[in-house]
């Protein structure tokens, strides 16, 4: 009796019988990389750190890039070893992964939480870019909640394009102005640093998230 097939759930494959070789180059592909990984996010590591104290952020950057790395490399080792199976044409998602290691329920599991986790990150962003025009546009009388509901339509539309090719473009003018955005802001650092107008003895290992705790006091109001 043959062993039974997998239900497959490409996530970028139109279909389990396409082909995995991919259409973006080097350079689309690193510029994509890039902008999932890095993104605008980076800009809150100040703030967060600011939260947590320089220690336990220091701490947790530290756990989180070494836990990143070594499921990357778990990743790379699970498809070398597919492919010296030669099962790697019948595996192109990581539901077909989850599903080859243990079974159904390990592929439904795969996929749930690849949802929950864009699902998560969407709305983080949904937020964070609602914040952000709503404080470039102050004048025009809409809320934070209103500018959010005027980019959901965008965000469905964009969902529907399935070439990482077509994004790179964006991609890549993403990455250029993430970069210097982050020249601005270290740029401001340094000068704040050398003026003496801040200095790092005032800054605490462990924080108590008071400083947190006032942060939403003041966005909210008294």
């Amino acid at each position: 009796m043959g062993e039974k097939k997998c239900d497959t759930i490409p996530l970028i494959n139109p279909s389990p019988s396409s082909s995995t070789q991919g259409t973006a180059s080097k350079l689309q592909t690193i510029g994509n990389i890039i902008v999932s990984i890095v993104g605008t996010g980076v800009l809150g590591l100040p703030f967060a750190f600011r939260v947590a104290g320089w220690l336990a952020g220091s701490i947790g950057v530290v756990i989180t890039g070494l836990a990143t790395f070594y499921c990357m490399l778990l990743l790379i080792q699970c498809r070398e070893k597919l492919a010296s199976e030669e099962e790697l044409k019948e595996t192109t998602t990581y539901g077909d992964l989850g599903c080859r290691c243990m079974g159904k329920p390990g592929g439904y599991l795969t996929e749930f939480l690849i949802f929950i986790s864009q699902c998560g990150g969407s709305v983080a962003y949904l937020v964070f870019i609602g914040q952000n025009l709503a404080s470039l546009f102050k004048l025009h009388g809409l809320t934070i909640a209103s500018y959010i509901f005027l980019l959901v339509p965008i965000e469905i539309a964009l969902s529907w394009i399935r070439s990482l090719s077509a994004f790179a473009p964006f991609s890549i003018f993403a990455d250029v102005c993430n970069l210097l955005v982050m020249a601005f802001v270290v740029k401001e650092d340094v000068q704040q640093a050398v003026g003496g107008n801040f200095s790092f003895r005032d800054r605490k290992a462990f924080t108590d998230g008071s400083v947190l705790f006032r942060g939403v006091r003041n966005d909210t109001g008294p």
